[in-house]
């Protein structure tokens, strides 16, 4: 029997920090007069942990670990963008809120198309 004692961590830590990225799309930063997204400077950590999940687990529980992070990620984004459409009141905060995560759904069908991509990529 295999030991898969820090696997679950690291995928929970992968989810999170995916989950964290698509929270900050919208928040830039200037660093010294470039600007960049917050979400640009926390993916990368998802990378080091891919590395670590393929060379410590092997690829084929890397490759697990994608796909359940894509499965979160969107489950996440069908929530905020429901969250957002379905408007309780009137308010400044609903109106804000929808105005910024309306179409939140477009980082779902990009997550589909750029996630799987950019890791099998990088765990081959």
């Amino acid at each position: 029997m295999t030991n898969y004692k820090l696997y679950g961590l690291f995928v929970g830590l992968t989810v999170t920090i995916m989950i964290t990225c698509d929270t900050l799309v919208y928040k830039t930063l200037d660093i010294y007069g470039l600007k960049i997204t917050a979400s640009g400077i926390i993916f990368s950590l998802c990378f080091l942990f891919s590395t670590i999940l393929t060379e410590v687990y092997g690829y084929k529980l890397s490759v697990r670990a994608v796909w359940i992070m894509v499965f979160c990620q969107s489950i996440y984004v069908v929530l905020l963008n429901l969250a957002a459409v379905i408007q309780a009141d009137n308010s400044d905060i609903s109106r804000n809120y929808y105005t910024l995560y309306y179409e939140f759904w477009r980082v779902m069908v990009g997550t589909w198309m750029s996630v799987p991509v950019s890791y099998f990529g990088v765990v081959e």
